[in-house]
């Protein structure tokens, strides 16, 4: 049990940070002219809704084998539903 409180620890810190990370990709991404620059961004971005969406599988596994409503997995679940959504909202802005 303690392992996997530290997996989904770990999992919800790296949510926190691919978040972070996506917000200052956008705010990049506003701010370039440079095409090149942002085709990588692009790239990029689908690369952090990708991850996210791979952390929200792992949290659902995680959930099945555990009976209470409310812990770690829940809110790492949760957290990356909302995480994806933002960014999924974000991805269709960015198509030309």
């Amino acid at each position: 049990m303690k392992g996997s409180v530290l997996i989904v620890s770990d999992l919800l810190s790296e949510v926190d940070t691919l978040t972070f990370r996506f917000r200052n990709v956008k705010h990049c991404l506003n701010r370039t002219t440079n095409i090149r620059l942002r085709e990588r961004i692009i790239d990029e971005t689908q690369n952090i809704f990708d991850r996210i969406n791979e952390i929200k599988k792992i949290a659902e596994l995680f959930n099945k084998g555990i009976n209470n409503n409310i812990n770690l997995s829940t809110l790492l679940t949760e957290k990356c539903k909302r995480t994806l959504i933002e960014t999924k909202t974000e991805i269709n802005l960015f198509s030309f």
